[in-house]
């Protein structure tokens, strides 16, 4: 893992920031060069930097990369720098804000004639986002002409690594329709959110239920009626109503923007797992409903859970088995070694004996486990006393002979009396001319598993250079 990613772990696992000194202790780093890995962070963008007094601390950015949200948005997104000018805008403007893009392109915000855009709220959440370089998505519901916009406010970060907040502006019509026609009781499109399969439910400022879909009574296997004006959702825990009650923060219009999953204990013992996404509502700025759009994912958690199960089971196999093949690769290795070292030996006393040729004027032979001469290396020098002809393929008894004591030749070099030592003895070898003294000196060959292969016989000629 590089330097930098060992860093932005460590202030993923410390949210509330941490000074040079501590992370350089924390990662047994050299001060200096967290120090400068912390300035490339910060630069890109990927870490916040607050400073108190003489204290600065780094802290994991919650910055989401422009495009990113251009990508996820189904309405206008507008770029805003940390002047306050628009850089970047993306979406059908003329359709939500009756507006042009080159009237927005490079102008400040604050100085736009325009209701939602240049909103008090609205433009003081964007300094805000601005000046503390971070913070939890902005929501607010604004009625614009005939429409109901959604604004959100997110801090982002653009692509040359300049720091400012995304605006999006989304159609927000359709979901005020519905609530407006389950609060005002009126029925012509009401059966279809009754049919839906889906959890829908909404509560008031207060937690109390005011409209519950059939699907949801029949999940919690209460009647309409008993649901409407309960306080809280049935069947959940104070902690996790907690979870759905922090979502859109009563006090605050700011909510996260991804959904909540908390779990519930149905009345037969067992338990379910739920799945809300929260839909506040605004009028003047101030909670007015909230609705809440879910549904029971409980298969998909116990089958999230199997396939885990399955993951350690297979990663506990795959763990066994390379330990086997590891075990195996150093066998193989350990064996090939030993091999290379058994052939280097072999080479070494072939090139040995094969540079005797040159230094000291002799005939080299090499036999078979039969001694049947099966190679002879003969100098220049020596080519008029025999030649190769005369030595391949003849048994080496026929060549060389021994007289004393009336014994062979092949008593000195045969199998039984092969070591790894020279074996000298004084004989004669037959040539096509005449018998001439020599001196041999013997030393076995031997196979790669160490099997005896035959011999290598070295023959001077002392009278010769006499």
């Amino acid at each position: 893992m590089s330097q930098i990613s060992r860093i932005l772990e460590f202030l993923k696992d410390h949210p509330e920031g941490a000074c040079v000194s501590e992370i350089s202790a924390a990662l047994e780093m050299n001060r200096n060069y967290a120090a400068k890995f912390l300035t490339i962070l910060y630069r890109q963008g990927q870490i916040d930097l607050r400073i108190y007094g003489k204290t600065r601390l780094y802290q994991i950015c919650n910055r989401v990369p422009f495009h990113a949200i251009c990508l996820i948005s189904n309405g206008v997104t507008l770029g805003i720098d940390r002047l306050g000018i628009i850089r970047k805008v993306s979406g059908s403007v003329e359709t939500l804000l009756y507006m042009q893009i080159g009237e927005l392109l490079g102008v400040l915000l604050k100085s736009l004639n325009h209701p939602v855009l240049t909103n008090n709220d609205i433009l003081n959440q964007v300094r805000f986002l601005i000046d503390r370089k971070g913070g939890k998505p902005y929501h607010q519901t604004i009625k614009f002409r005939d429409k109901m916009l959604r604004i959100t406010l997110i801090s982002c970060i653009f692509d040359d690594a300049m720091t400012g907040v995304a605006m999006q502006i989304t159609d927000f019509t359709s979901w005020h329709i519905d609530i407006e026609l389950i609060v005002g009781g009126k029925n012509n499109e009401l059966h279809l959110i009754q049919e839906s399969k889906e959890f829908i439910i909404s509560i008031g400022p207060d937690e109390k239920i005011i409209f519950a879909n059939h699907a949801y009574a029949k999940y919690c296997g209460l009647a309409i009626q008993e649901l409407i004006g309960r306080q809280g959702l049935p069947y959940l825990s104070s902690y996790d109503m907690s979870q759905i009650r922090g979502a859109y923060l009563i006090s605050h219009p700011s909510i996260p923007s991804s959904p909540v999953h908390v779990t519930a204990i149905l009345p037969d013992g067992e338990k379910h797992w739920q799945k809300w996404s929260i839909f506040p509502i605004f009028i003047n700025n101030k909670l007015h409903q909230v609705h809440l759009h879910g549904k029971d994912i409980s298969k998909l958690k116990y089958l999230e859970q199997e396939i885990q199960e399955l993951r350690q089971e297979v990663a506990h196999i795959l763990k066994e088995k390379n330990v086997k093949l590891r075990d195996l690769t150093l066998q193989l290795k350990r064996e090939i070694e030993n091999r290379i070292v058994i052939e280097n030996q072999y080479n070494n006393q072939i090139n040995f004996f094969r540079s005797l040729l040159c230094d000291h004027q002799v005939i080299i032979l090499e036999t078979d486990i039969s001694m049947i001469i099966t190679s002879a290396i003969i100098p220049d020098q020596l080519s008029h006393i025999i030649s190769n002809r005369q030595l391949v393929n003849y048994p080496l008894q026929t060549i060389l002979l021994n007289e004393e004591k009336g014994s062979n030749i092949n008593n000195y070099y045969n199998i039984y009396c092969a070591t790894s030592e020279f074996r000298r003895v004084f004989c004669h070898i037959r040539t096509c001319f005449k018998i001439i003294p020599v001196i041999t000196s013997g030393i076995p060959l031997k196979r790669l598993d160490g099997e005896f292969e035959g011999m290598c016989i070295i023959i001077e000629f002392p009278s010769l250079f006499e």
